[in-house]
C-alpha cells in the first residue's frame, strides 16, 4: 500500500510529515483513527446534493470500481457462484452485468464517486466534508421498486473496509422495507438508508438497533422528495434513486449517495475521511442482520461471517492516487525475491479529466529505485482499460471498438453501448501478460460458438470457441493475451466484426549482477535493499510504495489473517470466540524442497505467552507457509499455560514470532515482533495535528504539539507527558472534544473567530486568570485560519487580540491559548514552561496512563507513541532556479542557520541534479566560515562579485564560466523545468535536499538523484515541489523560514528581491544604488555610500559572453573624498558600450579591489537611482553647500521615482533569532599607549599567529591597525596603539580581536560632562564624587577651592596639580589654547587666578552657583611631558563669620590632540568575547548577573521554574559584548532587559550583584560595580541610582516590569541569598500575618510617624497581628520591642521616620554596625523603609542598614526603601497604594511596587522621587503568604 507525500497536508505553518490515515490499510485494524466529532452532522431531514454534481469534474466524479485493475462484472441468475447462504432471486436482488445468460455480462456492476461541495477536502479544517458526499451505483437485475417511490423489502449493502483487516466497519443499508413506519426507529412514510458501524471483526451484525450501531440514517426513496428547505438542483430529502439503465439489457440502477459526516463511531467521532483509504463491497440480502445472504459482487473467497473477505481494490473517496508493488496477477506484495520480475499497480480515478484521455488506453512512465544500489529503472504503466484509471505494467486493453493507430490504443466507439441493442460480443476477464505489445486484435464471428482471431503484427492466430477461456500461443516470444469470449446472437449477415487493441506489457526484472546502468531494462539490487516506485497526480499529490529485496537465504516472517492479509493489530477480549485468531505466514522457498508437496515447517512464538504453531505450505511449490487453523487468543486471566494453543496477552501485547531454518549449510533465524493486541478498552494516545485528523510523526521547531487520547473507558480528568531525548519534560491536561467521544485532546473548541478581525472570544475561557500574556503564542488548531499566532492584547477574561486578522467568521473553532511550542535543545531545559526543547533527531514520546484497559496487567496501563524532531544544522531556505534576465536576478541557493548554536559552514557542498552546480563553501579569511543562529549564506551563480559578508550574513559567488544570468538550474521554459539541490555536510553525508518540477510527470532523470536523500529519511522518494503556477523571477521557499518537515509542503512560490539587496549591500565600502548607460559612451553612477574609497574603474561584458568582462576606464575614476555617508554622483566617458552589462569596481585606499555588478544596460529602476541623486545634489547648489572636486551632474528633469509597479528593495531579511556575534577575544586596557600583546597568551584562546591575518581588531566598530611586534623579552606580540577612555562607568578601554564585522556599540556610551572639543585633550583627576553636581556635568571633580586656602595645599596634597602628557611631541610649535573648567557651589563672587607651569593664564570671574570655563593659552614650548603643575589662587567675597566660598575645579582641555597616549601603555586583561544570548522572548523572569555569581543565579532561576516562570540567567558581559562592543556600560543592561521584553511574556528582572558610584576606584577603596545602575536625578541628592531606568523598557518614565536586586559582593554572599529566596515563603509562612510597625519620635517640622504607621495599619489584612516600636518611648525600649517582634516573628517590619545610609533615625535605633547583634534571634521579614538613603547601595564606605539586615542570615529577605532622599510627601504617595495590591489582589511584591509606582507617578507626575528614588532590594516576585 501507498502512502502520500505531506504536500497535500499542508497547514499554514508548514504542517509536520503524517503518518496519515494511510496507516490504517497498511495493517490498523483494531483501532481506527478517530478525530472528535465533526461540528454538524447530516441526518433524517439533510437534503441529498444534485445526482449530476458526481457526474460534473473536477469537484465531482463517477468511476467503475474494480478489482486487481479489472472492471467487477458480476454473474447473473441463480447459477451465480458468489453469493451467500439465501437464493440470489428475485431479480432485484440479482446483482447485474447486462448477461443474458448465467456468466458475467458487458456492464460494470459497481460504480463509485464522489462530489467535494466545491471545497477541496483540507485535514486541518474538519468543516471541508460537511459539504462533500461519496456515491455508490449498484447494478441490478430487475426492477428494485415495489410502487411509486417505496423500494421492495430487501436490502441493497455497500460494506466499508476502512482499515484492511478484511471485515467491514461500515455498512450503509437501504432497507426496503420501512416504508409505513415499519423500522424502529420510526421513519415516517419513506424507505430507510442506514448507516450502521460495527469494529468487531465479523460480516454481520447481529442487532442494528443495538446502542451506537445504526450512527446515522436516512430518507430512501426511489423518486426525490421534495423539501422547501432543500436548495435548487437538490432532490429532496431522499438519498437514493432507482432508475432503468436504458442500454436494453432490462437492468436498473441503485444509486446512493451518503453525507462524509455520516461516518462516525458509536462515539459521533469520524472516521471515515476524504483522504481514508477504504474498500468496499457490493451485496444484497433479505436479512436485517447479514449483509452477505444474498448476492456479492464477485468471489469474496467466503468461508464465514467470523472470517475476512476478499474486498475490492483499495480507492480514497476523494480520489487520491494509491500506488502498489503487486505480482503478476496484480495482487500487492510485502517483498520480492532477488531475481522476481517487479510488477506495478496504480489506481488513479481523477486521471481521465479530458474527453481525449477517456477515450484512450493511457500510458506513462515511473521510475522504480534501489537507492542502495543507486540503479533507476524507467517502466511503463499502461490503463487496463480507457477510462478505468487504472494502470500496471502487465500491458494495457481496449474494450472491444479499441484500435492501436500507431500511437496510441484508442476506444474508436464505446463499450457497452448506452442505447440499445446490447452488445452482441464481450470478453470476460481479458487480460494481458508479459510478453504482450502494442497491437489491434480482430474478432470476427464464423458461425455457432467459433470466432476467428487475427492480430496485426502477429498474423492468424486461429479460431476462438464462445465461453471457453483462451490464451494465444503460448510461445514466450509471442504476444500473449488471454479472455473469455461471450456472444449474445452475433449474426453473420451483417458480419459481425469487432476489435480491441493492447499496449506493450513492460516486467522489470532485478538481479544481483554487478554492473549495467541506468535504464538497462534490469533493476539492480542486494538482498536486504528497498525499491520504491512514486506517482505524482494532476492535483500534485505524490505517493510511493516501497518493499524489501529478500535473498535465497532470507525468510520473510509477518503476522496475517487467514488469507494472507498483513495485520498487526488484533482484537483481543477475555472470550475466544471473539478474540480474533492469529495466523503466522513465513516466505521461504528454501523449505520448499519437494514442489510435489505442501510441506509444514514450526515458528515459535514468545512474548507473555509461549506457542508453537505448525505451519503448512499454502500450495504446491508456493514456498509461503501458514498455520491452517488460526490460534485462539484473549486476554490472560494472569494464569498463562504454554503450548495450550491458546495465546493469552495483555493490551498492546507484543509477540515474537521466531523461525528457525538451515540455509547452505549454516543455521539460520528470521523473526518479527510486533505489539499486536488491543483490548476493546484499552486506550490509546498519538501525536496529531490540530484538527485531529492525521497522526503527526515528525516536528521541527516552532510547531504546537497537539496530543490525542482515544479512550472509551478513560477515567477524567487525564494528563499527558511528553518528552525528549535531550531530557525536556511537559505535562498537561487534555480535554474531551466532546460529550461522550472517548477522544481527548489539548485544545478548546469554542473560539468564535471573525473575517477581517484580529480578535478572538471564547466563551468557556479564562484568559486574563489563565495567565495568557502580551506577546504569547497562540494556536488555531483547525478551521482555515490555522496557525500559531502572537497574543497582542488580552481584552479580558474571554477576549484576545492576536497579531494578524484571520480570514473566516466562524464558531466553535478549537483552539489552545499557550500551546506547547517546540523549540531547538538550548543545553538546558526547563520542564513544563510550554516549550518542548528537543535536539536535531530527538525522539518525543507522548505518554498517557490508561486508567482501565482492559486487562489485568498494570505493567502496561501506560501508552505511549514517538515522533521525531528534525532540526538539521543548516537547512537550504530558498533557491531561484527561475531569473528574470531582465533584472540583475541570477540563480542562487540560501542557506540558513536556523538553530540557536553557531555552525561552521565551511567544507559544505551544493549541488544540483547532475552535478552542473557543484560549490564548496569556502573558508572565511583564512579560518572556518562560522554561520551563526539565524545568518545566512546567499550563493548566487553566475556574477562577477567576490564575496563578501554583512550583519553575520554570508554572501558567496560561484563563476559559471562567466554565463549571466547563470542557466545551471532547470528553469521555467526550459526543456526539463526540473531539478534539485541537495546539501552535504563536510563530512559528506546529504543534509538538506528540495526538488522541484513544472510538471506533474517530471523528467525522469532528476527522479533518480533524490537516492541520497530518501536513503537518509529526508525526502519521499521522486516527491517534488509543484512549481507549475510559479513565474520567472520567483524563487522558491521554505515557508515559513527554515521551517523544515522534509516535505515539499514546506515550500511556496515567493517574490524574490535579493539581487537588490546584494547590490545594496556589496561591499560595505561602497554601494551603488543608481547607473545610466549612454551605449554611444557615457555612464552615469551614483554612490550611496563610501569608506576608504580611492576610486572606480567600468567594465563591460556581453551578455553571454565568457570570461573577464572588457576594462572601458583604463584610467581610475577618482573619488572626490574617501568616506562618505551622502550620494555622490560620477560621470564617465568612455568608448562606445556594446554589451548588455556593465560592472563598477571599486579600488581602496589599501588596493583592495571589490566588483559591483552586473547592471543592465537600459535598466529604468537604476537610471532613477542617479536621477534621485542629481536632483538632491541640484538642491544642495542652490544652497550653496557645493562639496569642492566632485564633478556633478546636470540635474534630470524625470521625477526620481522608481517605476511603477516594481517592488523596492528589500532592506533586510524577516526577523532571526539574535546571532551569538563573530566570537573572539577582548583585549582591556587599562592605560593608553602601545599595548604588546604575547601571541603565546593568544594562542590560549585559540588564535594562533598564522590565522591573525583573518582577524580584524576594532574599538567600538573602529577598524584599528596592528602589527606583529616582539616583547622586551624577545616573544612574537601582536601591537597596537590604544586611546583613553573614560565614560561614567569605566576607564578601561577594550579592543575586540574577532573575524568578521566590526562590532559597534547598539547604545550609547555614558559620557559624563561635556563631551572633549575635537583636537583637544582632557586632563582631569577624579577624586571627589558629588552627586549633587548640576544635572549632567560631570559628578567627579578634581578637588575644591576655599577661601584663604591655597591650591595646592601644601599641608595636604602638594601635587594635587601636577598632570603628565605623555604623548607630547617635540614639534609643537606657537601657542596652545587651555580651558579650565570650574564648579561654583556657593552663591558668591569668586575670582579665581589660573597659573599653568609658571604662565598665567588669566582670571576667572564668577557670580553665583554653576559652572564657568576659564580660556588662555600657553606657549607650547612652555609643556612638559612629565611634571605639568596647575596652580589656583582662590578668593570670594565672603565676609560674615562662618560663610565662606567654596568652588570645585573640575579639569583642563588641552589644544593639542594624544597628550595622554604615549609610551608603554597597559594590557589588564585577555577575555573572551562572546556577544551571544539565551532566548530571550520567552522569558517572564530575566537574571542579569556578575560572572562571580552565575552558580547562585541559576540557584534562584531553578526555584523560579519550580514556580512556574520562565527563567533566563545571563551573564552582564554578554551584555556589554552584544550592545556596547566589551565596554561596561550600564545602557547595554537596559538594551539587554529591553530586548527581553519584546517577547511580551516579561515580568520580573533581577539584578543580582552590588553595586558602587567609584566604578573607576578613583578613591582607591577597591570598589566593584558588579551590575551597573542607570541614574535618575534627585532635586534634592542629585543623582541617584534607578533601577525603574531598567524597569521603564518604553521610555515613558514609568516602570513596566518588576525588578529587584541582591546588593552581593561575594559568593557567599551570593548563596545566602540564593537559599533565602529558595526558602522565602517558607520562611515567611511562620510569621505569616504579624508586622510591627517601628516609628521614629516627632520632631518640630516632622510630621507624626505614628499617624502615618497608623493609615498603613488600615490597610492591612483585617486578621493583621500588629505590635509596635516607638522611639518616643526611648530608644532602648524601642529597640528592645523591635528585637522582640523580630525574634516572634513579624512577616513586615514598616519603619517610619530619619534615616541615613547606615542607621534608622539619629538615635541609630537600628545601625549598620549593630545588626548582627540585632538578628542573632530573628526570623525573616520583609522591610518596608518610608525615610531616606537606607539603601543606597552604592553606599562605598560600609553597607547601609538595610543592606546589612539583607545579608544577615536571619535577617531580612527582601527590602524596599530609599536610595535618596525623600519627602514625607513623597513616601505617602507610595505607602498609601503599595499595600493594597499586596493584600488584596495578592500580587507579588515586586509587581505590588510596579503597580504602585505606576500609579504615583500618575498622581504627583512633577516627582521624580516616587518612582526614581525607591528601590527593592530582592526577589520581586516574592509571593507572601
Amino acid at each position: 500500500m501507498s502512502w502520500m507525500a505531506g504536500e497535500s497536508h499542508r497547514n499554514p505553518d508548514g504542517a509536520a510529515r503524517y503518518r496519515g490515515r494511510g496507516a490504517a490499510v497498511l495493517g490498523l485494524t483494531a483501532v481506527l483513527l478517530l478525530a472528535g466529532p465533526v461540528s454538524t452532522r447530516a441526518d433524517w431531514d439533510s437534503c441529498a446534493t444534485d445526482w449530476d454534481n458526481f457526474f460534473a469534474r473536477p469537484e465531482g466524479f463517477v468511476t467503475d470500481y474494480t478489482y486487481r485493475g479489472e472492471n467487477i462484472r458480476d454473474y447473473e441468475t441463480s447459477s451465480d457462484p458468489s453469493h451467500g447462504p439465501a437464493a440470489v432471486p428475485p431479480s432485484q436482488t440479482d446483482l447485474a452485468s447486462g448477461s443474458p445468460a448465467d456468466y458475467p455480462g458487458a456492464y460494470t456492476t459497481p460504480a463509485f464517486g464522489y462530489y467535494n461541495g466545491g471545497t477541496v477536502w483540507d485535514e486541518n479544517d474538519p468543516s471541508t466534508l460537511l459539504d462533500d458526499y461519496i456515491f455508490f451505483r449498484i447494478r441490478v437485475q430487475g426492477d428494485p421498486v415495489a410502487n411509486q417511490d417505496d423500494f421492495t423489502a430487501y436490502h441493497w449493502n455497500i460494506l466499508l473496509d476502512v482499515d484492511g483487516d478484511g471485515y467491514k466497519e461500515f455498512w450503509v443499508d437501504l432497507e426496503g422495507s420501512c416504508s409505513g413506519n415499519a423500522c424502529n426507529p420510526p421513519t415516517g412514510s419513506t424507505d430507510r438508508l442506514n448507516i450502521l458501524y460495527d469494529n468487531q471483526n465479523r460480516q454481520d451484525i447481529p442487532d442494528p438497533d443495538d446502542p451506537g450501531v445504526r450512527v446515522d440514517y436516512f430518507s430512501a426513496s426511489s423518486l426525490p422528495l421534495a423539501s422547501g428547505s432543500c436548495p435548487a438542483g437538490s432532490p429532496g430529502q431522499s438519498m437514493t434513486r432507482a432508475l432503468p439503465t436504458n442500454d436494453g439489457t432490462g437492468d436498473y440502477w441503485i444509486d446512493v449517495q451518503v453525507p462524509m459526516s455520516a461516518f462516525d463511531d458509536s462515539q459521533g467521532n469520524q472516521v471515515l475521511y476524504p483522504d481514508s483509504p477504504v474498500a468496499f463491497v457490493y451485496s444484497t440480502s433479505a436479512s436485517n442482520t447479514n449483509p452477505l445472504q444474498k448476492d456479492f459482487m464477485m468471489d469474496l473467497e467466503f468461508l464465514s461471517l467470523a472470517d475476512p473477505i476478499q474486498f475490492g481494490d483499495i480507492v480514497t473517496p476523494s480520489g487520491i492516487p494509491n500506488i502498489d508493488f503487486t505480482d503478476s496477477d496484480l495482487a500487492s506484495v510485502s517483498y520480492y525475491m532477488a531475481g522476481d520480475q517487479i510488477f506495478i499497480n496504480l489506481t488513479d480515478v481523477l486521471f481521465n479529466d479530458t474527453p481525449e484521455r477517456q477515450a484512450t488506453v493511457d500510458c506513462f512512465e515511473v521510475t522504480v529505485a534501489d537507492p542502495a544500489t543507486g540503479d533507476d529503472e524507467r517502466v511503463t504503466l499502461c490503463e487496463t482499460g480507457p477510462n478505468t484509471g487504472v494502470f500496471s505494467n502487465l500491458g494495457g486493453r481496449s474494450l472491444p471498438g479499441g484500435v492501436w493507430n500507431g500511437t496510441e490504443c484508442v476506444q474508436e466507439t464505446p463499450f457497452p453501448p448506452t442505447t440499445p441493442p446490447p452488445p452482441s460480443a464481450w470478453l470476460e476477464d481479458f487480460r494481458t501478460s508479459t510478453s504482450t505489445v502494442d497491437e489491434t486484435w480482430a474478432f470476427l464471428f464464423l458461425g455457432g460458438t467459433t470466432w476467428g482471431l487475427a492480430g496485426g503484427d502477429a498474423g492468424i492466430q486461429g479460431l476462438v470457441s464462445a465461453d471457453v477461456p483462451y490464451s494465444s500461443l503460448a510461445d514466450p516470444g509471442s504476444p500473449r493475451v488471454s479472455f473469455t469470449l461471450r456472444q449474445d446472437s452475433p449474426t453473420l449477415f451483417p458480419l459481425t466484426l469487432f476489435t480491441v487493441c493492447t499496449r506493450a506489457a513492460d516486467p522489470l526484472p532485478s538481479s544481483t549482477l554487478t554492473g549495467g546502468a541506468d535504464n538497462d531494462g534490469t533493476l539492480r539490487v542486494n538482498p536486504g535493499d528497498m525499491i520504491y516506485v512514486s506517482y505524482t497526480n494532476a492535483l500534485g499529490q505524490t505517493v510511493t510504495d516501497a518493499v524489501p529485496i529478500l535473498g535465497p537465504c532470507s525468510a520473510l516472517v509477518e503476522f496475517t489473517r487467514r488469507d494472507g492479509r498483513v495485520s498487526e493489530n488484533f482484537i483481543l477480549t477475555d472470550d475466544v470466540d471473539t478474540s480474533d485468531k492469529l495466523y503466522v505466514t513465513v516466505t521461504y522457498p528454501g523449505a520448499n524442497t519437494d514442489p510435489a508437496t505442501a510441506e509444514t515447517i514450526t515458528v515459535n512464538l514468545t512474548g507473555n505467552d509461549t506457542q508453537t504453531l505448525t505451519l503448512t505450505e499454502t500450495g504446491l511449490d508456493t514456498g509461503v507457509f501458514r498455520n491452517v487453523d488460526g490460534l485462539d487468543t484473549q486476554i490472560s486471566d494472569g494464569a498463562t499455560a504454554p503450548e495450550d494453543d491458546l495465546w493469552e496477552d495483555v493490551d498492546g501485547g507484543a509477540v515474537t514470532a521466531t523461525y528457525d531454518y538451515v540455509c547452505g549449510g549454516s543455521p539460520l533465524s528470521a523473526s518479527n515482533t510486533v505489539s499486536l493486541f488491543a483490548s476493546t478498552a484499552g486506550g490509546r494516545v498519538y501525536f496529531s495535528n490540530g484538527a485531529g485528523t492525521a497522526d503527526v510523526d515528525l516536528y521541527t521547531q516552532g510547531q504546537p504539539v497537539f496530543v490525542r487520547v482515544v479512550d472509551t473507558t478513560a477515567c477524567p480528568p487525564i494528563s499527558v507527558t511528553v518528552t525528549t531525548s535531550s531530557g525536556d519534560s511537559e505535562t498537561f491536561p487534555v480535554l474531551e472534544t466532546a460529550p461522550g467521544s472517548g477522544v481527548f485532546m489539548n485544545r478548546v473548541n469554542d473560539l468564535a473567530t471573525t473575517a477581517g478581525s484580529a480578535q478572538v472570544t471564547s466563551s468557556s475561557s479564562t484568559f486574563f486568570a489563565d495567565g495568557v500574556a502580551v506577546g504569547d503564542y497562540f494556536a488555531i488548531a483547525n478551521g482555515p485560519d490555522t496557525g500559531t499566532y502572537r497574543v497582542v492584547s488580552v481584552d479580558g477574561e474571554t477576549g484576545l487580540t492576536l497579531d494578524r486578522a484571520l480570514s473566516a467568521t466562524r464558531t466553535d473553532v478549537s483552539f489552545s491559548a499557550q500551546p506547547l511550542m517546540t523549540t531547538v535543545f538550548d543545553g538546558v531545559v526547563t520542564p513544563n514552561d510550554a516549550l518542548l526543547e528537543a535536539a536535531h533527531d530527538d525522539t518525543l514520546t507522548v505518554s498517557y496512563a490508561d486508567c482501565d484497559d482492559g486487562d489485568l496487567d498494570p505493567g502496561n496501563d501506560v501508552k505511549t507513541d514517538t515522533a521525531v524532531f528534525n532540526a538539521p544544522g543548516l537547512v537550504l531556505d530558498r533557491v531561484l532556479f527561475s531569473p528574470d534576465d531582465t533584472t540583475c536576478q541570477s540563480e542562487l541557493v540560501e542557506i540558513l542557520n536556523p538553530t540557536a548554536a553557531p555552525i561552521v559552514a565551511t567544507g559544505y557542498r551544493v549541488t544540483d541534479e547532475d552535478g552542473e552546480l557543484d560549490y564548496t563553501i569556502p573558508d572565511w579569511n583564512g579560518g572556518d566560515l562560522t554561520l551563526q543562529p539565524g545568518a545566512r549564506i546567499v550563493l548566487t551563480v553566475g556574477s562577477y562579485y567576490q564575496d563578501f559578508e554583512v550583519g553575520g550574513d554570508y554572501y558567496l559567488f560561484a563563476w559559471n564560466d562567466g554565463i549571466y544570468p547563470s542557466t545551471l538550474l532547470g528553469g521555467l521554459g526550459d526543456a526539463d523545468a526540473t531539478d534539485q539541490v541537495l546539501l552535504y555536510a563536510a563530512g559528506g553525508s546529504i543534509v538538506d535536499y528540495v526538488g522541484w518540477s513544472a510538471t506533474l510527470t517530471p523528467s525522469l532523470d532528476f527522479q533518480s538523484d533524490d537516492t541520497n536523500a530518501v536513503l537518509a529519511d529526508i525526502w519521499q522518494d521522486d516527491a517534488f515541489t509543484n512549481v507549475a503556477t510559479t513565474v520567472v523571477g520567483q524563487a522558491i521557499a521554505r515557508v515559513p523560514s527554515g521551517f523544515d518537515t522534509n516535505s515539499p509542503a514546506d515550500w511556496l512560490g515567493v517574490e524574490d528581491t535579493t539581487c537588490t539587496t546584494i547590490a545594496e549591500l556589496y561591499a560595505t565600502r561602497a554601494t551603488i544604488i543608481g547607473v545610466r548607460v549612454d551605449p554611444a559612451g557615457v555612464v552615469e553612477f551614483a554612490t550611496g555610500s563610501q569608506q576608504e574609497t580611492r576610486g572606480f574603474r567600468i567594465y563591460a561584458s556581453a551578455r553571454t559572453a565568457s570570461g573577464q568582462p572588457e576594462l572601458l576606464t583604463p584610467e581610475l575614476i577618482p573619488a572626490p573624498v574617501p568616506d562618505s555617508h551622502w550620494p555622490i554622483p560620477y560621470r564617465v566617458d568612455t568608448e562606445p558600450i556594446t554589451g548588455d552589462w556593465i560592472w563598477i569596481e571599486e579600488i581602496e585606499i589599501g588596493g583592495e579591489a571589490h566588483l559591483m555588478g552586473p547592471f543592465r544596460v537600459g535598466d529604468r529602476w537604476l537610471e532613477h537611482g542617479v536621477k534621485r541623486v542629481t536632483v538632491r545634489v541640484e538642491r544642495l547648489e542652490r544652497t550653496g553647500r557645493r562639496r569642492p572636486g566632485l564633478r556633478w551632474l546636470a540635474p534630470d528633469d524625470g521625477s526620481g521615482k522608481p517605476p511603477r509597479g516594481r517592488a523596492r528593495p528589500r532592506r533586510g531579511w524577516a526577523r532571526r533569532p539574535p546571532r551569538s556575534g563573530p566570537g573572539g577575544v577582548k583585549l582591556v586596557v587599562g592605560q593608553p599607549g602601545e599595548i604588546l600583546v604575547p601571541l603565546s597568551e593568544l594562542e590560549a584562546h585559540g588564535i594562533t599567529g598564522r590565522s591573525l591575518r583573518s582577524f580584524q581588531l576594532t574599538n567600538q566598530g573602529r577598524r584599528v591597525p596592528f602589527w606583529r611586534g616582539r616583547t622586551p623579552d624577545d616573544q612574537p606580540a601582536l601591537v597596537f596603539q590604544a586611546e583613553p577612555i573614560s565614560t561614567l562607568y569605566t576607564d578601561e578601554n577594550v579592543y575586540l580581536l574577532s573575524r568578521g564585522p566590526a562590532p559597534r556599540p547598539r547604545v550609547p556610551l555614558s559620557i559624563a560632562g561635556e563631551p572633549v572639543l575635537p583636537g583637544f585633550t582632557r586632563i582631569e583627576k577624579s577624586v571627589l564624587y558629588l552627586p549633587s553636581a548640576p544635572r549632567g556635568s560631570d559628578p567627579w571633580l578634581w578637588d575644591f577651592l576655599w577661601d584663604g586656602w591655597p591650591w595646592p595645599d601644601p599641608s595636604w596634597d602638594p601635587l594635587a596639580g601636577h598632570f603628565d602628557l605623555p604623548g607630547l611631541g617635540g614639534d609643537v610649535e606657537g601657542d596652545v589654547e587651555v580651558k579650565v573648567r570650574f564648579l561654583a557651589y556657593s552663591d558668591h563672587e569668586h575670582r579665581v587666578d589660573v597659573t599653568l607651569n609658571g604662565v598665567f593664564l588669566g582670571t576667572l570671574d564668577h557670580s553665583g552657583k554653576g559652572l564657568a570655563v576659564l580660556s588662555g593659552s600657553v606657549p607650547a614650548a612652555g609643556l612638559r611631558v612629565t611634571g605639568n603643575e596647575l596652580t589656583l589662587g582662590y578668593t570670594s567675597d565672603a565676609s560674615e563669620p562662618g560663610d565662606f566660598g567654596w568652588m570645585y575645579v573640575d579639569g583642563l582641555d588641552i589644544g593639542l590632540p594624544g597628550l595622554l597616549v604615549g609610551g608603554p601603555g597597559e594590557l589588564r586583561a585577555i577575555a573572551e568575547y562572546d556577544p551571544s544570548l539565551p532566548r530571550l522572548r520567552r522569558a517572564e523572569y530575566l537574571i542579569v548577573t556578575h560572572r562571580d555569581f552565575v552558580a547562585q543565579a541559576e540557584t534562584i532561576a531553578a526555584a523560579k521554574r519550580a514556580e512556574g516562570l520562565s527563567t533566563v540567567v545571563v551573564d552582564v558581559e554578554r551584555a556589554y559584548d552584544r550592545f556596547s562592543s566589551g565596554l561596561t556600560e550600564a545602557a547595554a543592561v537596559r538594551e539587554l532587559v529591553r530586548r527581553a521584553a519584546r517577547g511580551g511574556r516579561l515580568r520580573f528582572v533581577l539584578l543580582v550583584g552590588d553595586d558602587t558610584f567609584d566604578y573607576r576606584d578613583d578613591v582607591g577603596m577597591g570598589a566593584v560595580g558588579f551590575v551597573p545602575s542607570l541614574y535618575a536625578w534627585d532635586d534634592v541628592f542629585g543623582l541617584v541610582p534607578s533601577e525603574n531606568r531598567y524597569a521603564d523598557v518604553d521610555d515613558d518614565q514609568r516602570p513596566d516590569v518588576a525588578i529587584g536586586r541582591l546588593p552581593v559582593k561575594t559568593p557567599e554572599e551570593a548563596a545566602l541569598f540564593a537559599e533565602k529566596i529558595v526558602r522565602q515563603t517558607t520562611l515567611l509562612a511562620e510569621s505569616a500575618g504579624r508586622h510591627v510597625m517601628v516609628v521614629d519620635n516627632q520632631g518640630p517640622r516632622d510630621l507624626s510617624y505614628v499617624d502615618e504607621a497608623r493609615s498603613v495599619v488600615a490597610q492591612l489584612p483585617p486578621d493583621s497581628t500588629v505590635s509596635w516600636s516607638n522611639i518616643a518611648d526611648g530608644v532602648s525600649v524601642a529597640r528592645a520591642d523591635l528585637v522582640s517582634a523580630w525574634e516572634q516573628g513579624a512577616m513586615l517590619t514598616h519603619y517610619f521616620g530619619h534615616g541615613g545610609p547606615e542607621v534608622w533615625a539619629d538615635e541609630s535605633l537600628v545601625a549598620t554596625w549593630a545588626v548582627p547583634t540585632l538578628t542573632a534571634s530573628a526570623r525573616p521579614t520583609v522591610l518596608f523603609t518610608w525615610t531616606c538613603q537606607t539603601q543606597w547601595y552604592q553606599y562605598l564606605w560600609s553597607d547601609t542598614v538595610n543592606e546589612a539586615l539583607l545579608l544577615a542570615p536571619d535577617g531580612a529577605v527582601a527590602s524596599f526603601g530609599p536610595v535618596g532622599i525623600t519627602s514625607p510627601a513623597d513616601q505617602k504617595e507610595l505607602y498609601s497604594r503599595v499595600y493594597r495590591p499586596l493584600f488584596q489582589e495578592k500580587l507579588s511584591l515586586g509587581e505590588a511596587i510596579l503597580r504602585a509606582k505606576r500609579e504615583a507617578a500618575e498622581a504627583r507626575p512633577a516627582s521624580r522621587v516616587v518612582v526614581e528614588g525607591f528601590a527593592l532590594l530582592g526577589d520581586p516576585a516574592l509571593q507572601l503568604p
